[in-house]
């Protein structure tokens, strides 16, 4: 292809540009693989939005504009659900949060009020409230809560389009038999959903997270993909070749003959790694010696469930409920939830599912709650505590979950517990919900019920807790930034909160001893378990179970098998005399980085 589609716009858009292009970009791996393609730009941008008051007699045509574009935004919507394939139909829950969205109070109503109130047109009036409603989930810490920000984003987008009579369509891709890399700004849900047969096989953004619903998305779709990559389509023209690295996240621009065949070379080298941990899935998770590890997922979404076992997954290490009380009115009643426990438990069945108690309050906001702006959200109103204060909807929460607990094998974990009263509380409330339960002539099975240790006190309680617990599962990622008293989202200080820390390393082994000697089982459920080279060493501590990402149960599974269990113990013994991160970092590396380079750079 000698020229490309973009010909003599693109060479005035090069010829006005003061910057030298650079060879290649570097953005966040959010989904794997490599790709040699051509690049399709899709310049569409975020939406100027019109702002001029109106007259008394023109608000109520302001709010049937804004109702109108939300109906067309909603029948948009569903037309992407339903072209999805046979086998991504599960993935339009993602679609269905967004259409959630379209009829909640806050989004709406929000708008409306505004409208009437200030006299604004519609466009004006619903940019306002989006951009409230995304700077109370900017508040939060949690990855998962943070990015619904941009699930805000997209949804107001549309709408704002349907108003403005913007185009929402994609461009088709290229027909000369390459590969089309489609190049945006950004993309939403809707946008990666409505890929299929458009020829499109990756896609690289400027902005974006690769724990967004685009990101889920593209990985379940198969689509290589490179978000964030910040300049991309200023440098970047259609027709343009690229080489797109998932792996790395990587873009090469104009690639050269030698850039092609390093790419060749590592696409195969990455087929074969794929292979290969594809030989893995159906193996039980053990160390090299033989000794078992329960390997077990963790997962956001309900369609995430069926990936988990596809992936081998030994079951369900951490269902976090939180999904379900977001972007709506009010808390979900109890047959809703029901329904999307019992789905997860029936497709994870016979292996065991780990139910969450909602994890909602503090910096995490929820629309199903009003809760008070707090001055230290962290160390607020959340979890458990707000679960003991809405005890009505806590109780809902947990019929819903012993009901589905007659599909399948079924443990209920609670977040945040501090303190014993907290954990006897919830095991009155448990007990009440079975006898609400009675009275309906619903009988349930006995259901374990277990704590999360994510903060100092727990661990120091660990012996206490583990007598009254039936297991205990980590939560690393809450656990070190109470213990190191490091906020995970301020990026002063985020560097800081390292799961390597000698403290972490101690807090993990104090709490595994308190439940062996209890003789009660203990997982880890924090992304620390997802790292390749401390999912060794954390069974070395003594960790007999482990939950992890879907997409990284193989490699975890791999991992494992080159480590034997006295190589773990003896390291673990070592470290945790250590007197820094750095220190402990270094030790590891030594001991097991030689045994699985393939596993650390795949396709090197």
């Amino acid at each position: 292809m000698g020229t490309h589609a973009g010909g003599p716009d693109d060479s005035g858009r090069r010829a006005g540009l003061t910057e030298e292009p650079p060879s290649r970009l570097v953005g966040g791996a959010a989904s794997p693989g490599l790709l040699v393609g051509r690049a399709l730009l899709f310049e569409r941008r975020r939406v100027n939005v019109p702002k001029r008051h109106v007259e008394d007699s023109e608000v109520e045509t302001e709010v049937a504009r804004l109702r109108g574009a939300i109906d067309a935004a909603r029948a948009q919507l569903r037309a992407i659900r339903a072209t999805l394939p046979e086998d991504s139909q599960d993935h339009s829950l993602i679609l269905e949060a967004h259409l959630l969205m379209l009829d909640d109070a806050l989004l709406v109503d929000d708008t409306e009020d505004v409208i009437r109130v200030e006299k604004i047109n519609a466009e004006w009036g619903l940019r306002r409230t989006v951009e409230k409603i995304k700077a109370l989930f900017e508040r939060a810490e949690d990855d998962y809560f943070r990015e619904r920000r941009s699930d805000v984003d997209f949804v107001g987008e549309r709408v704002l389009r349907q108003l403005m009579g913007h185009s929402q369509e994609l461009p088709k891709a290229h027909d000369d038999g390459q590969p089309t890399i489609l190049v945006a700004h950004e993309l939403s849900p809707a946008d990666i959903a409505s890929l299929p047969g458009k020829g499109v096989a990756g896609f690289v953004t400027d902005v974006g997270s690769t724990t967004s619903h685009t990101a889920i998305l593209a990985r379940a779709m198969q689509l290589v993909a490179v978000v964030g990559a910040q300049t991309a389509t200023k440098f970047i023209a259609t027709g343009d070749l690229l080489v797109l690295d998932g792996l790395k996240g990587v873009v090469v621009l104009r690639p050269g003959a030698a850039d092609l065949l390093a790419a060749d070379r590592r696409k195969k080298r990455y087929a074969l790694f794929v292979k290969s941990l594809d030989a893995q899935r159906d193996r039980i998770a053990a160390m090299k010696c033989g000794t078992p590890v329960a390997l077990r997922a963790n997962i956001e979404l309900p369609p995430e469930a069926q990936i988990a076992v596809d992936h081998g997954a030994d079951g369900v290490g951490l269902y976090r409920t939180e999904f379900l009380y977001i972007d709506r009115r009010s808390p979900p009643p109890e047959e809703e939830q029901f329904e999307v426990y019992r789905g997860i438990v029936k497709t994870v069945s016979p292996r065991i599912v780990t139910l969450r108690t909602f994890d909602i309050g503090g910096d995490k906001f929820s629309t199903a709650f009003r809760l008070p702006r707090e001055m230290n959200p962290a160390l607020g109103l959340r979890a458990v505590r707000l679960a003991l204060q809405e005890r009505e909807v806590f109780r809902t929460q947990l019929r819903a979950m012993l009901r589905a607990a007659m599909e399948g094998p079924v443990r209920i974990m609670v977040p945040m517990i501090a303190t014993l009263s907290e954990l006897r509380e919830v095991k009155t409330e448990l007990a009440l919900a079975r006898q609400e339960l009675a009275e309906r002539n619903i009988h349930v099975n006995d259901v374990p019920l277990g704590v999360m240790i994510e903060t100092p006190s727990a661990v120091f309680m660990a012996d206490q807790l583990a007598r009254e617990s039936a297991f205990f599962s980590i939560g690393t990622n809450d656990l070190v930034q109470y213990s190191l008293a490091i906020d995970r989202g301020n990026e002063h200080v985020a560097f800081m909160a390292r799961p390597f820390d000698p403290a972490i390393l101690r807090a993990i082994s104090m709490t595994v001893r308190a439940a062996h000697a209890a003789g009660i089982p203990c997982s880890l459920c924090g992304t620390m378990a997802s790292d390749l080279l401390a999912a060794p060493l954390l069974v070395g501590l003594g960790l007999r179970e482990l939950s992890v990402d879907p997409h990284a149960i193989a490699s975890v599974k791999a991992a494992l098998s080159r480590i034997t269990l006295r190589e773990a113990e003896a390291l673990a013994v070592e470290v945790l005399d250590c007197d820094t991160a750095e220190t402990v970092k270094t030790r590891v590396e030594a001991q097991f980085a030689g045994s699985m380079r393939d596993l650390l750079e795949p396709a090197e």
